[in-house]
């Protein structure tokens, strides 16, 4: 008994502090509205994103798998938490919704990242579903 008290003490530890952890993901799904382009689908084929979950936010590192030493860095404020799912968003000027990130935690499944891009009239125009790497 002790010795399954150790385990999932050690389990919560882990699982608190491996939110500071930078994790990779790699792009699964991807869709577009009306649709995507055989062009746009060989650039966004290999994109990659590495994570880092803070309190009150998420960044994102978009990797195109290019070499590009500099990758593009964004930042997306929490919002709320629904069913073990938490939701970041990146508003524009007038608060409109333009990006809205989706992070679910898998305890056996791998982490999923959900990203939904919106038009100035809260229309869904882009979709990327990521999946986190694990070797």
């Amino acid at each position: 008994m002790k010795l399954l008290q150790l385990f999932f003490l050690l389990l919560c530890i882990g699982l608190g502090t491996s939110t500071q952890a930078q994790t990779r993901f790699k792009i699964t799904e991807m869709d577009a509205y009306p649709r995507l382009t055989d062009i746009e689908k060989a650039h966004f084929a290999g994109l990659e994103i590495d994570a880092v979950v803070h309190k009150d936010n998420i960044e994102l590192s978009f990797v195109t798998g290019q070499n590009d030493k500099t990758p593009y860095i964004n930042t997306y404020t929490y919002r709320e938490k629904i069913n073990r799912e938490k939701i970041y968003t990146e508003n524009n000027h007038d608060g409109h919704v333009m990006v809205m990130i989706t992070y679910k935690k898998g305890l056996f499944d791998r982490d999923q990242i959900t990203m939904r891009q919106f038009n100035p009239n809260g229309e869904v125009i882009g979709s990327f579903v990521f999946e986190e790497e694990r070797n």
